[in-house]
């Protein structure tokens, strides 16, 4: 996976990118992230999109709370994926 960390008004980006691309799961898999990644000090939950090259837009999958400094992210299939920090304005 390729991760990289970007800057949004004051959020923070994380970036993924999974491969083979297009690969789905029979079951899901959890990605779990420290939200020290994110350096987002504020941050209670996550927006969690990938990206659809077949419409080329990103699509929210998820909103993913914050639990013991932790999120738990359910992945579906292989792809790029951005997780964007949320404070408490959801």
């Amino acid at each position: 996976a390729v991760v990289l960390k970007t800057p949004v008004s004051g959020k923070s980006v994380l970036d993924f990118t999974f491969g083979p691309s297009g690969l789905v799961f029979s079951k899901k898999a959890t990605l779990e992230i420290d939200i020290s990644a994110f350096d987002d000090a504020d941050m209670t939950y996550v927006n969690w999109y990938w990206y659809n090259p077949a419409t080329s837009s990103w699509e929210l999958e998820e909103v993913v709370p914050v639990k013991n400094g932790k999120v738990e992210i359910p992945v579906s299939h292989f792809s790029r994926y951005v997780g964007l920090s949320q404070g408490g304005q959801q």
